[in-house]
Formats: C-alpha cells, structure tokens, sequence
C-alpha cells in the first residue's frame, strides 16, 4: 500500500477484462481507479484530472501506449506523472523503448498479483516522497523569503552621529519617541548612552570602534528604554558623511521603532521552530564554515546524535567513505555556483550506520547576497533503495519461489545455444508442470497453491546436476538447462528423476497431498537454435505427457508438432462446423425421483459429421473453449432452447423446464444477462421455464461479480444450479451467499455408490447440504435402480441419466413426452423437494 492514503491510478487498456483483472487487485489496495480503453480517452482523463500513477498497455488501436506516454511527458500537468507499462510484449526491443519514452517501469502480461501491487506501491511512494521534498523545498525557500522581510528599512527617526556613535542631532520625531532633544544632547552627552540596553551599547561601542572608515553604509539594531513604555527595539540604517579629507566625519541615521516586528519576529521564531522540530525530513542548519548551528528531532532520531553533541562540530561529521572528496568538492561548488544542490548520497550515524540519502542543500543569502547559511534537508531512503532492489530482483527473478524467472531464463537459454552451436556441443531443456495444479488452486486455495509452488522449487533446484540452471517460467511450470550434457541419456535420466521426486507427498498443508508432474524434454541446437523455439518445443512434449495420463515425461520429435496441427486443424473444423450447422441440440431428460415423471431436460450440443459420425463433446468443447468459440455456439445453443420451450409449450402443452450449460468464458464476459433476456424476449418464453447451469470454477474465479450477475438472472425469473457439484472445495465458502436454486450431483460419485461407501457419504451430505440451505438436488449419471433407490431413500430431487433416458434429438424428446413418464401439468415452484 502507498504512504499517502488514496492515490489516484489510471488503468489504460483496450481489453475490459484486462482492465477489470487489475481493478480487482489493485481495488482491494484501497486506491481510487480510473479506467480508459484508448490513448486517447486517457490522455483526456490524465488532462483533467489529477492522476498520481499511469498503468498503460502498449498496443491499443489508434494511440499506442508508446506515443501516450509521450504526450503525457511532453505537457507540464503531466510531465512527472509515472508511467508504468503493463503489457504482453516482453521483446527487449518494446522494453528498452517504454523506457526510452519516459515509463518509470515495465510489467509484462500475464501479471504476477503481488509483483503489480509490490511495483504500483513502491513508484506511488517514490512519487509521494519527492512531492514531500518538493513542499519541503517550498516552505525553506518561504522562510527564507520572510527572514529577508524582517530587514526591510523603512524611514522613520532621523538623527546624526559622530564617529563613536553618539547622537549629535535629531529630530522631532526621534524625541517623540525616545524624549531626547538635540539641545539636552548638547548638555547631557551621555543622557543618551543612559536609554540604551547596557548588552547593547558595550556591543555598539565594539562596533564604531573597530569599524573601518571605508564602509559607507551599515545597520545596527539594539534597545533603548523609553520613559514610561519600556524598553522598544530600534533599527538603525547609517551612512556616513564625507568629511572633505576622504574619510567621514560622522554618520547620518534613519531608524525606526521596531518593537512590533521583533515581537512578531519572536512568534514567528517559535513558529517555525515548531515546524523546524516537527518535520519529518531531518533538517541541519550550518554556518559558511560548515559548522552546526542547529538540527531538528528528525535529525536525532534518524543519525542518533542529539543537538547538543552537534552544535559547533562540523557537518563532515556525516560523510561516508563511500564517496571521496571530489564528490563533496564538487557538491559545494555547486551549492556556491547555484545555489543549492540535490541528490543522494551515503550518510554516517553516530553508530557508524551507513543510510542512503536523498538529500538538499540551500544557501542562505542576506541583502548583500553574502551566503550566511547553509541549510541541509535529508530523508532516510533505506527502505526505497530496498524496494528498487526488490523491482529489479523482481525482473529477472520470480518472486515467489527465488528462481531465475522466464525472462532471466530465456536470456540465458539463448547464450547457452549460441555458446553449443560455436563451440558444437551438445545441451537440453527441461520442462515440468504440475499436475492437476489449477484444481488444487481453485479448491485448496491460492494459499496451499502458492506453497506447494515453493516446495516444487525446492525439490527441482535440489534434483539438479550442479552447473545447471533452474527457473520457474510462469504459472505451475518450471525450466532446468543443462548447457553440457555427458551423453544423450543423461536429460533423459534427469527426467525421470524429477518425476520420480514428485511422487513423495507433501505435507504441512492441512492434507498430505501427492502432487506429480509431467515433463518435457529438448536438446540444443539439434530441437531448435531459438531460445523460444526450444522453449515451445519442450511445452509441447509436456502438454503430450500430460495428455499421456500425466506423472512422466516425453522427450520432443516432429511428431508432436504435428499433434499440435491436428488440434488446430480440429479448431478449424469446428468453425466450419458451427456455420454449415453440424452442430445440433440434444436433450436428455431430468425426472422427478419419486414419481418417474419427466420434468424438464438438459439441452446438451452435439456434433456430427455429413457420414452420421459424431465428434465426442471432450473433444471439441474444450477446444471451443480455449479459443473462444464457445461464445457463439453457447448462445445458440440459448437460442435453440428456448425455441424448444416454446414449441413444447405451444404444441403439446409441456411445462417442464429445459437447463442449459453456460460456460465460464460466456460468464466471465460481460452482456450474459443482456444475451439471455435476448433469448427469452424474442421466443416469448418465461423465465420460470428456463435453468441456466454454471460450474463451481466459474464462482471461483470472481465471487461478487458472479452474486451480481445470477441475481441479475433471476430478476428475470431464471433458475440456476451449480453443476458437477462436489468435484470442487472452495466453493462451499460462497455456497450460503450464492442465489441459486439447485445442486447437481456430479455422475462421478453416482457411478460407484452401490459399491462406494465413501461416494455415499458425499451424496448424502449434498443433500443435506442442500436442503439446509432450502436448495432442490439432482443427480446425473444414473444408470441402476439401486443408484436411483438410494437417491430417493436419502431424499435426492430429481434425477438423470440413461436409467430414464440418453441426450436424444428433440423429436424423439417429445415422443417420450406423449409416454406415460411425462408431466403434463405446471412445473412446480421453488424449494427442497419440489
């Protein structure tokens, strides 16, 4: 969190998801966030209003970031303001240039949650700090200006004085206030020197004596009692008077009472050492010797000298032998040339303590322009020289485990390639994944998930030859080169021994958990002479590993690339699919457990190919969602539903409910609740006959916006249910918070309770669960009499699975309506046990 409060951070993206994933972390740090999905649009909210940080991406259409920081550095309102790069382009060539353009700092896509927060924080502190300085600055430069007024010479008694200072002539106005006449001076000479404070005239008498018959002009102050008032200040500006021979025969003076003003100067004297006392930032005063005149408590406390152990010393009782005297040479020059100087130096304590420093040295000039003073201000930047440190740890090292990160690895992947191909030897890549590691996050925990990411780098920086290099590349996975291999078994080996390293449970998390892995292996430069080529080449005999049944490894050949083919030639023949419309709708149906009777259906897509084959849904929905298309074909799959509603409703008088499966990609997209009330208008149907399916990992991944979206949907008259429900654990936190209407038992504990002791204790304490909490349940995958007997006996809702019925296309649907297993009448409402 920074120092000051709320700060102001704008967030410049084109990507609303990009800008809502740093809005809900950087929300839960208390800042005030604006957002901006152009260059141009932030350059308006940077113009007007007052920002205290930038965090920009690059490629934008119109005005890319690059040229937004710029204009941002080019206009005074925003030329200080920070800019920080947060962007998927991690090239060398777009880091040096975001630096080049005036950014302060560069975050590069997917974001580590911590680093950003770390980063933000540190450059908002940075900022807060030289503001601080800057005011610092201010109020020193303000009182140096009121200290000039206090010798301002305003005309007011007139007199003249001999050489020794004695009054010989004076005016009437002097006498009003002093009582002295010019003839009582001429009787009494010494009738003056009885008025004057004794401290004062042995000090005036000092001056005329040894005051050099040259100066022309000289001021004196000092005390004089005037009779029934006191004693009054006076200020006296003289000149001297030519006395023909080019010496001077006396003086003329100008003086004034000021009594005021010095009692003024007195309480503004306590004042300003009150702030002197008072600011944060050590402050020194020294004379043009450089010897203390005085310090202020932040000076104590932050060099553990006391005024009294300074007072009089010189200020070199601060210097460190981290710099030499050219350096404190030329920094006085400088103060003398210009001024004053700024900067940061090493400071010494009394304890010998070396601190960094981040230190401003002002001279003090009076009316002649004679430096009289040299005031220091300094502030202890320990804290910041650690942050930086830690921002460029944080470059090329992952901040949670200690490793080398992808971009330190892949610097050093490319050297040990080159290093191979010159000198041709012989090295290899390793890559390692958790297995199953997004589950563990989304049901144990980000806690537990970032634990056993620190274990994992444990356990491969300890499995490792010595020489070779680990690192962790991002998410779940890891990296090891070996720039030397002694034969071509020896990755190989490796290995195996990693993964046979990860068969050891781990303990220490509340559960004794076995994590494995699946790895994959390349060797340089015969796989690859790129650092990215090597590195997509190891990824992709991983991802076989895993496809493999995980906990193993597979070494690289030309035939995975082309298992990769396979899979983008099957996205293509998906989208080819969807538009020539061989993707259709099936509809399996859902009955109530007591009765048999048929209650609604789940609408469940399908594909099959012009020869009546059929394309497995684990097949082509999980590549539907990874590149995005399950956008589209979800919403006509809503589409096609609710059609089907009113077809039944129309045609044959059924007034069940149809669910559909609405996945995490339309969920986490904003326009769901907009694209449904869409399908309903449009078909005409009620929202009572529509039940809309979401997954535990969609609740998980943002549980406010999740609430607000299915309450949204039932402001519409929608059910939903949590479907697979029980695969996952984090969600039972947001169970009792969660609008939803019904839980769906995963077929996976169906399948084995007549044999499964411990499947029946989970269903049964669903349907407590969900009965507790005023919840309908449904379990799929039932395939027996006995699944459906025990269900029923421990007071399970409702039911599906091949015992009543497979997906079937919608004609056959209905056919089974016209049976005697359907419900012709009103669906009922709400609750357990409808």
């Amino acid at each position: 969190m920074a120092e000051q409060g709320l700060m102001n951070i704008l967030i410049v993206d084109d990507s609303a998801l990009n800008i809502q994933a740093v809005e809900n972390v950087l929300g839960r740090e208390g800042y005030r966030l604006s957002a901006a999905a152009s260059g141009a649009a932030a350059l308006t909210i940077a113009f007007g209003e007052t920002q205290d940080l930038v965090l920009l991406d690059i490629v934008m259409p119109g005005m890319d970031g690059y040229e937004v920081c710029k204009r941002l550095r080019a206009d005074p309102r925003t030329a200080d303001l920070p800019v920080i790069f947060l962007t998927s382009k991690s090239d060398k060539n777009s880091i040096i240039k975001a630096f080049e353009m005036g950014g302060v700092d560069y975050i590069t896509k997917p974001f580590n949650y911590q680093e950003l927060v770390a980063r933000v924080a540190t450059h908002l502190n940075l900022r807060a700090a030289r503001k601080r300085l800057e005011t610092a600055n201010q109020d020193l430069r303000r009182s140096h200006g009121r200290l000039q007024s206090f010798l301002q010479n305003v005309d007011d008694l007139v007199c003249f004085r001999d050489l020794r200072g004695q009054p010989t002539l004076v005016n009437p106005a002097f006498t009003r206030l002093i009582g002295i006449t010019t003839t009582r001076l001429k009787m009494d000479s010494n009738c003056w020197h009885r008025l004057v404070h004794e401290d004062d005239l042995e000090g005036m008498h000092r001056f005329f004596d040894r005051h050099p018959q040259g100066a022309r002009h000289f001021e004196i102050e000092y005390r004089i009692h005037r009779p029934g008032a006191g004693w009054h200040w006076l200020h006296a500006r003289m000149v001297g008077i030519p006395d023909g021979r080019g010496g001077f025969g006396g003086y003329h003076c100008i003086e004034r009472d000021i009594t005021s003003r010095k009692q003024g100067e007195e309480r503004k004297l306590q004042r300003l050492t009150l702030m002197f006392d008072s600011a944060n930032e050590a402050m020194m005063i020294s004379d043009v010797s450089g010897n203390i005149v005085n310090v202020n408590r932040a000076f104590g406390d932050m060099t553990g000298y006391k005024r009294s152990d300074v007072e009089g010393r010189n200020q070199r009782i601060l210097c460190s032998d981290k710099h030499h005297e050219a350096f404190y040479a030329e920094l006085w020059e400088s103060v003398r040339r210009n001024g004053f100087w700024q900067g940061e130096l090493w400071n010494k304590g009394k304890d010998g303590r070396l601190f960094p420093a981040r230190q401003s040295v002002v001279a003090e000039r009076d009316e002649a322009g004679r430096i009289v003073h040299f005031v220091s201000v300094f502030s202890d930047i320990t804290k910041e020289k650690a942050s930086e440190e830690r921002i460029r740890k944080l470059a090329f090292f992952d901040s949670l485990t200690g490793l080398p990160n992808r971009m330190q690895f892949g610097k050093k992947l490319g050297e040990a390639v080159r290093r191979a191909e010159q000198q041709e030897t012989n090295g290899g890549l390793l890559i390692l994944g958790l297995d199953r590691f997004s589950q563990i996050n989304e049901s144990l925990g980000h806690a537990v998930g970032d634990g056993l990411l620190i274990e994992a780098a444990r356990r491969v920086a300890a499995a490792i030859p010595e020489g070779a290099l680990a690192a962790r590349l991002g998410g779940d996975e890891f990296g090891v080169m070996l720039e030397t291999l002694a034969d071509k078994q020896a990755l190989a080996r490796l290995a195996q021994a990693l993964v046979q390293e990860f068969r050891s449970p781990v303990s220490g998390f509340g559960n004794v958990l076995v994590v494995t892995v699946s790895a994959g292996l390349c060797h340089f430069p015969a796989d690859g002479a790129k650092a990215e080529s090597l590195l997509k080449n190891a990824e992709t005999a991983m991802g076989r590993a895993k496809a493999n049944g995980r906990d193993g490894w597979e070494a690289y050949s030309v035939d995975l690339t082309s298992s990769v083919l396979e899979e983008l030639l099957l996205e293509s023949n998906l989208r080819r699919a969807f538009d020539q419309g061989l993707l259709c709708v099936h509809y399996q149906p859902q009955f109530d457990l007591a009765t048999r009777q048929v209650i609604g259906a789940e609408a469940l897509l399908r594909w099959i190919k012009p020869d009546g084959s059929m394309v497995s849904p684990g097949t082509f929905i999980p590549v539907a969602e990874r590149t995005g298309q399950i956008a589209a074909i979800g919403e006509w799959v809503l589409q096609d539903a609710c059609e089907f509603i009113a077809r039944l409703r129309d045609e044959h008088g059924f007034f069940g409910r149809i669910a559909v499966n609405l996945s995490g990609v339309q969920f986490r997209r904003s326009g769901v609740v907009a694209m449904v009330r869409n399908a309903l208008e449009k078909t005409g149907v009620e929202g009572r006959f529509l039940e809309l399916e979401i997954t535990e990992s969609v609740i998980l991944s943002d549980p406010h916006r999740v609430v607000k979206i299915i309450q949204a949907l039932k402001q519409q008259g929608v059910e939903v249910a949590l479907d697979d429900f029980g695969t996952g654990y984090s969600s039972l936190s947001h169970l009792k918070t969660l609008p939803v209407d019904k839980l769906k038992i995963d077929q996976s504990f169906v399948a084995d309770l007549e044999r499964d002791p411990g499947d029946r204790a989970i269903i049964q304490t669903i349907i407590a669960l969900g009965k507790n909490l005023h919840l309908k349940t449904i379990a799929e995958g039932i395939e027996t009499e006995g699944q459906a007997a025990f269900l029923l006996q421990h007071g399970c809702d409702q039911g599906q699975g091949y015992l009543q019925g497979k997906a079937m296309p919608a004609e056959d649907f209905i056919a089974v309506l016209k049976g005697p297993g359907a419900r012709p009448g009103p669906y009922p409402g709400n609750g357990a046990g409808a």
